[in-house]
């Protein structure tokens, strides 16, 4: 298998800044990052805040392969490394880890725009790759139409993929497509939600676009 994305969200305990290095959660994450860009298979790494809640934290990590990010996490320190960022986490909150491999890849171009639109759209556990391939056909036909349309403000850059793990999600084992979009702003992606065109544009994906887990996030790529 190729190059796959680390897609991590952590959902920070309250009154925590992990941008302030005085304090515990600073240093952690301060340390996360520094160690990120220098971890072997690491390609590049991205984080950033939910736009309506800062205590919303996602972590994404380029590696040259799945076999790559499980080798570091062999290591005798990942154990330490892993507790100390679990204790950020808020406890009444679910964190989440998975690997997409991402296409195209990296998916820097929607992740490094002035807005990444990050969308999740579940599915049962039991789907069939039958269906698998037939979703991913039409929201590839979605993305072929939005690119075509020249929406105000968005950048063009898309990167979607299937998670390779389930996830769990209410309880419930799930399959997760995830979908990346670049945006210059929430105007831009609320005003194009809001539009005559999107029902058209979205065709067949319209009601999984409806249904899906959305965040609005600005990464940094340190």
């Amino acid at each position: 298998m190729g190059a796959v994305t680390e897609f991590a969200f952590i959902p920070l305990r309250p009154g925590t800044d992990i941008e302030d290095e005085n304090i515990s959660e600073g240093q952690i994450m301060a340390q996360m990052l520094a160690k990120g860009k220098i971890a072997p298979g690491v390609q590049a790494n991205y984080w950033g805040k939910q736009i309506d809640c800062s205590h919303f934290v996602h972590l994404l990590l380029d590696w040259d392969s799945l076999d790559a990010h499980k080798s570091y996490m062999a290591r005798p320190d990942y154990g330490a490394f892993l507790a100390a960022a679990q204790s950020m986490v808020d406890p009444e909150k679910q964190a989440g880890l998975f690997h997409v491999p991402f296409q195209p890849h990296p998916p820097s171009g929607p992740l490094l725009s002035p807005l990444c639109e990050v969308i999740q759209i579940y599915f049962p556990e039991d789907l069939t790759t039958d269906s698998q391939k037939e979703f991913t056909t039409s929201f590839g036909k979605f993305i072929e139409k939005l690119s075509g349309a020249q929406v105000k403000g968005f950048t063009g850059n898309v990167s979607s993929g299937w998670a390779l793990e389930t996830v769990l999600k209410e309880g419930e084992a799930k399959k997760v497509f995830v979908g990346l979009f670049g945006w210059n702003g929430p105007e831009s992606a609320s005003g194009f939600k809001s539009s005559g065109a999107y029902e058209e544009i979205a065709g067949a994906v319209l009601s999984y676009l409806s249904a899906a887990e959305v965040a609005y996030v600005i990464f940094k790529s340190p």
